[in-house]
């Protein structure tokens, strides 16, 4: 099914369930919401099948808008077409406070100076005549 076919399926599941203008915002909805998600990177396979059938999709849209077979109510409207949550996808950004990247940074300089200090302290009683003694070998081919 292409975006052409997906569309005509969903105009025929809701013509004459709402009225004109409605179908033809609740259509342009679906029609951009498609070529935004093609201009992110999908494919029109991709985004049709995330959409759903659209047989079930015109049934949610007749749900939402509390239209029972049959009859024209007021359509409410639907949510603008760069809406991440869309279709029942759930990608809403979780933001991380300030606060805690700060701690979290906060945190891992303190453990590393733990741990740097940890290994100084460690490693100093092997280092001194270590040092010592390389700077006497030094000393001593230089005076000879």
């Amino acid at each position: 099914m292409n975006k052409y076919d997906f569309i005509n399926e969903m105009r025929k599941n809701l013509a004459g369930k709402l009225e004109q203008s409605v179908l033809e915002e609740t259509i342009r909805y679906y029609q951009d919401y498609i070529d935004i998600e093609m201009k992110k990177g999908k494919l029109e396979d991709e985004v049709l099948s995330l959409l759903g059938d659209p047989r079930l999709l015109a049934k949610s849209i007749l749900a939402a808008n509390n239209v029972e077979q049959g009859s024209k109510h007021e359509y409410q409207g639907l949510e603008s077409p760069e809406d991440e949550s869309f279709a029942g996808e759930d990608k809403k950004r979780k933001v991380v406070p300030l606060w805690l990247f700060l701690t979290l940074g906060i945190v891992v300089v303190v453990i590393l100076l733990v741990v740097v200090s940890s290994v100084i302290w460690f490693l100093l009683p092997v280092l001194i005549p270590v040092v010592v003694a390389v700077f006497l070998i030094r000393w001593f081919r230089k005076n000879k």
